[in-house]
């Protein structure tokens, strides 16, 4: 990707000093007595609601500790992290400079290995989690100092994004289903207790920042399960589905959808149980209600996942 007219030119080749070569670039440059710019202080107020990017970022900016090290692989969820946490107490942030997937958690046990006295937190996409999840038990064994926050939208949302930005228009149902990891549902907070880190749910950006706060207090590692509702579909092809999207729309809306499945899956959580059969059970307690057929559909042999 590099342009052909470009020059590169090493200020420091392998094995030489690289403080060095900076102090004689400063001194060639006149600018040794030159002083370095600091961002003010933002006090950044709890947020409250729903849990968005800016809501995400606002409450990282008001939890982070000072020193910490934030690595970021948030991806799509935070991209308006960096603009809006430059007011927090000081720390250091890792990037990815490349577009490999899967960098944070190892990324993380490493600055925690390195830098053991100061709390590291890990920004993870659940998609990108999936392929070096495998780092928690490092963390656990080891008793790591790592916050591990994963944003569970449930699907690749990059790869669909990169799918808009090369043109194909909208992808296909089968393409569409190679970008989605609802099927089944990853329970994240499980998955982390069985490797011996301890984790919990949250739906609402102050119960975000009530447990970021709380994990940069304990020794070791933790981690926090960001349950992010899914965007209204812009299209339906399926017939069906669009009669029950019409349906939310005329009951209340689609953030409102998102808000009832949240506390259905809350429910769910707690009692070990799917919405679906939080949803069911709560239909049938209406004395109106003699019974509920669920999953019949005249014609149709395939299973409709929740």
């Amino acid at each position: 990707m590099q342009n052909p007219e470009c020059q590169i030119h090493s200020l420091a080749e392998k094995g030489e000093d690289g403080v060095a070569a900076m102090d004689m670039l400063l001194d060639a440059l006149g600018a040794t007595g030159a002083q370095a710019q600091f961002q003010a202080r933002i006090e950044t107020p709890v947020p409250h609601g729903p849990l968005d990017p800016v809501s995400i970022a606002h409450a990282l900016a008001a939890a982070i500790p000072e020193h910490c090290i934030l690595v970021d692989e948030s991806i799509t969820t935070g991209r308006a992290s960096m603009g809006l946490t430059e007011g927090a107490l000081p720390h250091d942030t890792l990037q990815n400079m490349g577009g490999s997937i899967g960098f944070g958690t190892p990324v993380a046990t490493g600055a925690a290995i390195a830098c053991p006295d100061r709390r590291v937190i890990n920004l993870e996409g659940d998609g990108s989690a999936m392929y070096t999840i495998q780092s928690l038990w490092t963390q656990a064994r080891e008793g790591l100092n790592v916050t591990t926050v994963i944003f569970a939208n449930r699907s690749y949302q990059i790869l669909k994004s990169e799918y808009a930005a090369m043109g194909f228009g909208a992808p296909g149902r089968q393409a569409l289903e190679m970008m989605e990891i609802d099927k089944p549902v990853i329970d994240w907070v499980a998955m982390a207790k069985s490797m011996g880190v301890p984790g919990v749910s949250v739906t609402t950006a102050e119960d975000f920042h009530h447990a970021l706060a709380n994990s940069v207090r304990e020794a070791g590692p933790q981690l926090i399960d960001l349950w992010l509702g899914r965007p209204r579909p812009d299209e339906v092809a399926d017939w069906s589905k669009m009669k029950y999207l019409r349906f939310v729309d005329a009951a209340g809306g689609w953030e409102a959808f998102q808000g009832v499945l949240r506390a259905a899956a809350e429910v769910g959580r707690r009692h070990g149980a799917t919405i679906s059969n939080v949803a069911t059970r709560w239909v049938l307690e209406h004395e109106a209600v003699a019974a509920v057929i669920v999953g019949a559909r005249l014609g149709e042999s395939e299973h409709r996942a929740e």
